[in-house]
C-alpha cells in the first residue's frame, strides 16, 4: 500500500468487503505492506484505518518500517513470521500475488508464503490478498477469471489442502484462502448477490 493511493476508489472496495466479512473473520490483522519511502505518520495509518472501516488497532505496525526496506529474500520470512498473530489476516499490496512463484517484491507477495500463512490457527486461518486486475486483461468475465486463477493455482494445490473464494471486480479481485472450506462457506454466501463473480476456485 502507498499514501499516494489512500482513499481511492479500490479502497472503498476493500471496506465493502470488510463491511460484508466481518461477522466471519476472527481476529483480523491487517498488513498494509506499505511501498512509500517514508514511514506512515499516525495520520496516514488512522486515514488508511478509516478507508477500509476497520479499528487502527487492526493495522499491523510493524509493516510500516519493514516491507519496503526489507531485501527481497526476507521479505518471504518477513511474512511468513505474521504467522504468530492468532487470527485472520489480511495483506495488502500495491499489486497482489506474483504468480511467478518468486520470492516476491515491494509491489506483490510471493505466493509460497501466502500457502505457509495457512497452517496457523489449527488450519482455521483465512488469509485475504488484495489483487489488483491489469488493464490488459480486461474487464470481461474470461479475464478475471484468468488473473484469478493464476494467482490461486500459484498458491497452493489440491494436496496441499488449499481453497480458494474469489470476488471478482473490473479493477480489484479479493481473494480469500483457507485450509477450512467451512470459513469460506458463509463469505460465498453472503456475496451471493453477486452471482457469477463469486467463485470457488480450485487450487489445481
Amino acid at each position: 500500500m502507498n499514501t499516494k493511493y489512500l482513499g481511492d476508489n479500490l479502497d472503498l472496495v476493500k471496506r465493502v468487503h470488510f463491511q460484508v466479512c466481518t461477522p466471519y473473520l476472527h481476529n483480523l490483522l491487517v498488513e498494509p505492506l506499505i511501498t512509500d519511502s517514508e514511514q506512515w505518520t499516525e495520520n496516514a495509518l488512522a486515514t488508511y484505518a478509516t478507508c477500509l472501516g476497520i479499528l487502527p488497532n487492526q493495522v499491523h505496525r510493524e509493516g510500516e518500517k519493514r516491507w519496503r526496506n526489507t531485501r527481497r529474500g526476507k521479505r518471504a520470512k518477513w511474512l511468513e513470521s505474521l504467522g504468530s498473530h492468532y487470527g485472520d489476516l489480511f495483506l495488502d499490496p500495491d499489486t497482489g500475488i506474483d504468480p511467478s512463484k518468486k520470492r516476491g517484491n515491494r509491489r506483490h507477495v510471493p505466493p509460497d508464503s501466502v500457502c505457509a500463512l495457512l497452517d496457523g490457527c489449527e488450519g482455521e486461518r483465512i488469509v485475504m490478498v488484495y489483487q489488483h486486475t491489469p488493464q490488459r486483461m480486461g474487464s470481461e468475465m474470461q479475464g478475471l477469471v484468468r488473473v484469478a486463477r493464476k494467482r490461486v493455482k500459484s498458491v497452493g494445490d489440491e494436496e496441499a489442502g488449499v481453497y480458494s473464494l474469489a470476488v471478482l471486480g473490473q479493477h480489484a479481485t479479493m481473494l480469500y484462502f483457507s485450509k477450512a472450506p467451512h470459513r469460506l462457506a458463509p463469505i460465498r454466501a453472503a456475496f451471493g448477490w453477486l452471482g457469477e463473480r463469486v467463485m470457488l476456485i480450485p487450487c489445481e
